[in-house]
């Protein structure tokens, strides 16, 4: 008896959790962010396309409108299938201008139910009058190497680059310590990001890979910057935790 009463109890603080964050969600995903910068602005309504097979569940935030050039559209997406995640495209097209937007997020593991937050950002000026854009799943990889998905703008191939160039950039920070090269470590993690040349090792490689090395490549630099601490020991240890993660992801 005293079981089933707590299986009732521990029911209910789990009925009253959902109910609490289905209620946010359903608040959050009408809310517009606006600031003075945005009333001369064209609003960018937002929906969901309903897809009843994507391991990936979207759930609308809000659309940040606070400056002039260019509105946020923030989202959650949930895993719902039953395998774990790597990686994934979300895909935004306009019903009137027909303008496509898109962003690979290479996750960390993301496992079932679990939920992360992201965004797409676009500009202001291509906004056409009562502008409508459509969210959707275009491709997901899974930890098996499996993935579901048209993957119609490429963008596996831009999560495959992304990768190498992690491992290059961790590779060529290694020997930097190894070599106790600090003179050239340091002016490369003083530079800016933007202002960092990447060569690609291989030209035969499509565009989409090839920027996505570069933009893998940046990554890494650019955890290294954000660290508080800059001191050798640390920054060895941060590599060989990443390498780590970066060959695991390979073997997958």
């Amino acid at each position: 008896m005293k079981d089933n009463k707590k299986y009732r109890f521990s029911f209910f603080v789990v009925s009253v959790i959902n109910v609490g964050l289905a209620v946010f969600l359903l608040n959050a995903s009408f809310g517009q962010i606006s600031g003075n910068n945005a009333m001369n602005q064209r609003p960018l309504k937002v929906e969901v396309t309903l897809q009843s097979d994507s391991p990936l569940s979207i759930m609308l935030i809000n659309v940040d409108d606070s400056t002039l050039s260019s509105q946020t559209v923030n989202f959650a997406v949930q895993n719902i299938g039953s395998k774990s995640i790597r990686a994934y495209t979300i895909l935004g097209k306009t019903k009137a201008s027909g303008k496509l937007l898109t962003n690979s997020f290479a996750t960390r593991l993301f496992k079932t139910g679990e939920i992360e937050q992201n965004g797409l950002s676009f500009e202001s000026e291509i906004i056409k009058e009562n502008e409508v854009l459509f969210l959707s799943v275009d491709y997901v990889e899974f930890e098996d190497g499996s993935f579901w998905g048209e993957d119609s703008q490429g963008h596996s191939k831009l999560i495959a680059g992304e990768r190498a160039g992690r491992l290059a950039a961790i590779n060529r920070l290694k020997k930097l310590v190894k070599n106790n090269d600090f003179a050239t470590l340091t002016d490369l993690l003083g530079q800016k990001i933007a202002e960092i040349s990447v060569s690609v090792p291989t030209s035969s490689q499509p565009g989409e890979w090839q920027r996505g090395y570069q933009r893998g490549y940046k990554a890494v630099i650019s955890i290294l910057q954000r660290s508080k601490e800059q001191e050798i020991d640390f920054l060895s240890t941060k590599l060989d935790e990443m390498e780590q993660l970066a060959n695991e992801e390979q073997k997958r």
